[in-house]
């Protein structure tokens, strides 16, 4: 789910939109966040720097929900690797510093697993509290997602990334098309 770096080291590579998933988090919390009439006070979650992935994500959602980085309605950014114990943990500094988060961003499910942890155990309205990630992990959807307790994700397909670049492959040695391609 990562780009190449850099892009010119290979001729192609087939791999996620990751600031078209985060994007599509970021549309879907602004629409929430509107219909439950919530003045966004936003917890962002994310990966570490200088991971490409983690800032693609990042920048789509912000860019979704129609915001730029130094937005006041951002009130905590935190990096957690994507670990649902770093995720819990930072989830839980954030309260004790602004415990009206109502808008709650994360790079991957762990993240917002362990967010969701902290966010039950502090006894926060879950139904007033937008909760968006990205992955789309089997576990996640079966345990988090489908019970709306993480409202959005945005699902990855490896196994069509895989798919697709060795078709993509495939029709570059019988038919000379050219490489590339984003999912």
């Amino acid at each position: 789910d990562t780009p190449v770096d850099p892009p010119d080291a290979v001729d192609a590579f087939y791999a996620t939109d990751n600031e078209a998933a985060g994007r599509l988090v970021g549309q879907y919390a602004s629409v929430q966040a509107q219909e439950l009439g919530l003045d966004p006070k936003i917890a962002i979650l994310d990966l570490a720097p200088g991971i490409s992935s983690g800032e693609l994500r990042r920048q789509g959602f912000l860019d979704g929900f129609g915001i730029s980085g130094d937005d006041p309605a951002i009130v905590a950014t935190v990096d957690t690797e994507g670990d649902r114990e770093l995720g819990a943990q930072r989830m839980a500094e954030i309260l004790a510093q602004t415990p009206d988060v109502n808008v709650v961003y994360t790079v991957n499910e762990p993240a917002a697993l362990g967010a969701l942890d902290t966010l039950k155990e502090a006894d926060v309205d879950l139904g007033r509290t937008i909760l968006v990630s990205v992955d789309g992990g089997c576990r996640a959807m079966k345990n988090a997602v489908r019970p709306a307790e993480i409202d959005a994700t945005a699902m990855q397909f490896p196994a069509n990334m895989a798919r697709e670049g060795v078709r993509a492959l495939a029709n570059a040695i019988r038919e000379g098309e050219a490489l590339g391609g984003n999912l």
